[in-house]
């Protein structure tokens, strides 16, 4: 019963609460320290402030049913809520009952109005698992995050790309170039919508890799010697695979993770996305504009080279910068491969120095 004198302790009803082997006595008391009545709006203040701690305290209850009660922290903005409604200032103290070795600073229940309505609600096992864990993503919501289906399309893209290549050489390097595009629009999208997922970088790693070697195989049709462009395909394949299998063996995370190199160059390449753009971009625009300027499928390579830096044509200037760009990254894929061999050389040693 809450008292018409003003400045007098207002105590109010008890309250008892069972659940398992938790039981709980509390008895909550306000000593006001202006001068007021008591009023409507106090029992209105007072019935939701005791809500939203009684709602706070069943779901932990129902959330963590075998721990005790005094490890229950009420949230503060709950707290804080009631608080600012409050039509006058006051001094809690609380008297608990029941409970050992009880930290005050931990439960803060306000006035306690009526628990029956609330206290009556029962969740059965299950239904509180469900709402105390977060729900995790299911295996087809991995295969259709954003990013994984940019992927998918850039697949499409290239099979379409590479059927046509001879047939309409304009519209190969287009899709070409838009599937090569994508995979830094893929990675942009992941990190934007916190999609980022192991089976998304694989996937784009693969895609890029079959790609590559799809149109280095054309050239080496193309072009005289083709040799050199099989090797291309097998050092860019042989420098990735060990850089992977490597970053497994060190515990790393990604492939691109390689601060404790001690080559400046790898260590500028990977860890410079607009210089590892850049010698990406600039690789793949060498290969689509060598494929253009093939006419026939017995062209020279340094003939062709020659002949199109000399024209002073924007097409020379293209190729002088993709030059560029290309021999760095093949020289990073050469540095690459000798720092991923010694690191599975050294894992065998110290594999066999073991007891």
């Amino acid at each position: 019963m809450l008292p018409d004198t003003a400045g007098t302790a207002v105590s109010v009803s008890f309250l008892h609460l069972e659940h398992k082997d938790i039981k709980l006595n509390l008895i909550s008391t306000y000593e006001t320290v202006a001068d007021c009545k008591p009023t409507k709006k106090l029992v209105s203040w007072a019935i939701r402030r005791f809500q939203a701690k009684i709602q706070a305290i069943i779901i932990r209850i129902r959330s963590k049913p075998s721990r005790s009660l005094q490890h229950i922290r009420i949230p503060r903005h709950a707290e804080d809520a009631a608080a600012d409604e409050a039509p006058f200032k006051k001094i809690p103290t609380m008297h608990v009952l029941g409970i050992k070795n009880f930290d005050p600073q931990l439960v803060w229940l306000g006035p306690v109005i009526s628990a029956t309505s609330v206290l009556s609600q029962k969740a059965s096992p299950m239904a509180n698992n469900k709402m105390s864990r977060p729900r995790k993503p299911g295996r087809l919501s991995v295969y259709l995050y954003i990013p994984n289906i940019i992927g998918y399309t850039r697949v499409f893209m290239n099979c379409y790309a590479f059927a046509i290549c001879f047939s309409n050489k304009w519209l190969f390097c287009a899709l070409y170039f838009i599937s090569f595009v994508c995979d830094g629009v893929d990675g942009w999208c992941a990190r934007k919508f916190n999609q980022v997922s192991t089976f998304g970088a694989v996937l784009d790693m693969v895609t890029d890799r079959i790609s590559t070697a799809c149109l280095l195989v054309i050239l080496s049709q193309v072009y005289r010697p083709g040799m050199v462009f099989l090797s291309l395909l097998a050092l860019d394949i042989a420098s990735h695979w060990l850089q992977m299998y490597s970053t497994f063996l060190l515990g790393k995370v990604s492939h691109k993770d390689v601060k404790d190199s001690t080559n400046w160059l790898f260590k500028a390449y990977y860890g410079n996305r607009m210089f590892m753009a850049y010698c990406c971009v600039a690789c793949e625009v060498l290969y689509i504009t060598l494929f253009l300027l093939a006419q026939n499928d017995s062209e020279k390579l340094m003939d062709v080279l020659k002949s199109s830096i000399t024209e002073g044509s924007p097409i020379s200037v293209l190729v002088g910068l993709s030059v560029f760009g290309w021999a760095i990254k093949q020289l990073v894929n050469v540095i690459q491969m000798k720092t991923a061999a010694d690191i599975c050389v050294l894992h065998d040693i110290n594999r066999k120095e073991r007891p």
